[in-house]
């Protein structure tokens, strides 16, 4: 009777807890019938786990009211900064975010504040389950090994179910429904924060082929006897600040090199605040997130099986060596494994700069551009280099560079080292014997921007130079899409190869 009585009680606050999650409820949906019953299978899945686990109801009572709490304090947490709720894949990051606790906000938990409030709850918990654990008699054996039987079959099912569900084609639309839109923080608002995951995941399983690339290289002509070299830098947060300070300074290397560029102007990218491998994907692959499905989370989930036709390939295939430069741990967003099946033969990591300067807490930008440099000057091949700067990252926390800083005047700081940075490559060309064509982009706006992430997604700024050689535009910004900036840099290098030296040329 206590195990009937508290799993009701479970699943009555747990629905209730969850709703938490919910920033604006659509009242004509959440008691629908497919709603509720996936609703109660996820929670009892909870429930039985704990049960089984501990063999004490009430036990089982508090500790599922926690898992589900932390679920919801983290898609509250998600959403705060990144506008965004809890989505299934976000689970692979539980391994970095414990590794790199640092680049996730793991700051916050220790300061005094907020470590008090942490400590305080743990030692209410702690204490509640010592006293349970003294109070509360265990279930009878029998019982125990059958809700060990029933907890293997929750997980089991939800397993099998989108791989190999033999239900009807409605029952399949409507276990993946809450996924259809892609738009996670829709599916939450109307489903929860559990039955969307389940949702992603059985879309994600049966999502199988990799899209179509969005762009066609055109073959370089044949009559070029030296290919010009290819860098592309993906600059950690970087933006012009006044989309998002109206106060901020320019920044006079950027805005001078707009005067000579290829082509310049907005970046409409797939993330803002985070997630930089999505704009990352985008631009090394020219496929748009729509077209990933559920991928779109996390393009580099399993991007090294699904064998996507991409840029590096692509110049691979023209004589071209490709190199990856990311002045951090590798395994980071799996890019130990992603970037050799997208095309790189040499990838330089967090090993190549033990020794490297640093500006606050990741490598200097200055110290990645003197890297680049040199790897540019000892190259006789022709090469593309795509480089992800860290200087940048976050977290934005007061007292990041000097004592009594505030987050914006250290971003501020930052990017003015990145604005350095970008010129110093824009005249690398000049010191070497074969002429350099750099692309230059920033992935996300920075996390302090998060106030606006909640209705748009800030554009950032890119820009395409051949060092004055080549001009593919008028002077006139033109605003692309992260996935359409590959088809412009392709088309940028096919014009500067085959025009002589100082002439104009049109973009087709």
């Amino acid at each position: 009777m206590s195990l009937l009585l508290s799993l009701l009680v479970f699943l009555l606050a747990g629905s209730a807890l969850e709703e938490l999650a919910v920033t604006q409820r659509n009242r004509k949906t959440w008691y629908q019938p497919t709603v509720l019953f996936f609703r109660i299978l996820l929670l009892a899945v909870i429930y039985g786990f704990w049960c089984a686990a501990t063999n004490r109801p009430i036990i089982s009572l508090v500790l599922g009211l926690a898992t589900v709490g932390v679920f919801v304090a983290s898609g509250r947490t998600k959403h705060h900064l990144l506008g965004e709720p809890l989505v299934f894949l976000d689970l692979q990051f539980v391994g970095q975010i414990l590794r790199y606790p640092g680049l996730y906000y793991g700051q916050l938990l220790l300061a005094p504040r907020n470590a008090l409030a942490g400590g305080l709850i743990l030692l209410g918990l702690g204490a509640l389950l010592f006293s349970l654990v003294r109070m509360e008699p265990q279930l009878d054996p029998p019982l125990h090994r059958g809700l060990w039987a029933l907890f293997l079959a929750g997980p089991m099912l939800l397993w099998l179910m989108p791989r190999y569900i033999i239900l009807a084609d409605r029952i399949r639309r409507l276990l993946c429904a809450p996924a259809d839109e892609l738009r996670p923080q829709v599916a939450t608002n109307k489903w929860g924060i559990f039955v969307p995951m389940l949702a992603q995941y059985s879309r994600w399983i049966t999502e199988q082929s990799a899209p179509k690339p969005q762009y066609k290289f055109l073959r370089l002509p044949s009559q070029l006897s030296r290919l010009p070299h290819v860098l592309a830098v993906q600059c950690e947060s970087f933006i012009d600040p006044r989309r998002i300070f109206v106060d901020a300074p320019n920044l006079p290397d950027f805005q001078a090199a707009k005067h000579d560029a290829s082509a310049y102007g907005s970046l409409d990218v797939p993330c803002g605040g985070a997630y930089t491998m999505r704009t990352e994907f985008s631009f090394l692959t020219g496929i748009p997130p729509a077209a990933l499905g559920c991928d779109c989370f996390n393009p580099y989930a399993r991007a090294e099986r699904r064998q996507y036709a991409s840029l590096p390939g692509i110049l691979k295939e023209e004589g071209y060596t490709t190199d990856f430069v990311h002045p951090h741990d590798l395994r980071f967003f799996r890019r130990n494994r992603v970037m050799p099946a997208l095309g790189f033969d040499r990838l330089h990591g967090a090993e190549r700069f033990r020794t490297a300067p640093r500006c606050g807490p990741h490598v200097s930008d200055a110290a990645l551009a003197v890297y680049l440099e040199r790897l540019f000057e000892e190259s006789e091949e022709p090469r593309f280099a795509f480089a992800v700067t860290m200087e940048n990252h976050g977290p934005w926390l007061s007292g990041r560079l000097d004592e009594g800083q505030s987050p914006r005047e250290a971003y501020l700081q930052h990017l003015g080292n990145s604005d350095q940075m970008f010129g110093a490559l824009v005249t690398l060309g000049a010191r070497l014997d074969r002429p350099i064509v750099l692309c230059w982009y920033g992935d996300h706006a920075p996390i302090l921007a998060r106030d606006i992430f909640h209705s748009r997604t800030p554009y950032t700024d890119y820009l395409i130079t051949t060092n004055g050689l080549t001009k593919s535009f008028a002077s006139l910004p033109i605003t692309l899409c992260a996935h359409e900036l590959p088809r412009v840099l392709l088309s940028v290098i096919r014009e500067f190869s085959r025009k002589p030296k100082n002439s104009a040329c049109a973009l087709t």
